[in-house]
């Protein structure tokens, strides 16, 4: 955590969840604002390098697995696959934020 912290620090908040996306098995790192039973994308970084689904720029709450984060303190799901398949999301109007300038691993 000292690393992505350093990161952060002095590159900022794309470079540093390009740096931990890098570090983990899953396919998107993002930090969300939850607003007004929204969650709303602040910055987001996608393994694959693509464009950033409209659908994951804004949330509602209640569509997302978060709220039971925020509810009980974790989230366990052994059937991700099914469930994310049964997931309806609200598709936003705003842009991603790049961290493609960080993505190619200098950190």
């Amino acid at each position: 955590m000292d690393e992505i912290e350093a990161v952060l620090k002095s590159d900022g908040l794309p470079c540093a969840l390009a740096h931990f996306n890098r570090r983990v098995p899953h396919r998107f790192t993002a930090v969300y604002r939850v607003s007004d039973g929204f969650m709303r994308n602040v910055a987001m970084v996608d393994k694959q390098r693509e464009v950033v689904p409209e659908h994951l720029l804004e949330v509602p709450m209640a569509s997302s697995f978060c709220q039971f984060v925020l509810r009980d303190g974790f989230f366990q799901c052994t059937a991700s696959v099914t469930a994310a398949s049964k997931a309806t999301l609200t598709r936003a109007s705003s842009t991603p934020m790049s961290a493609s300038r960080c993505a190619r691993g200098t950190h």
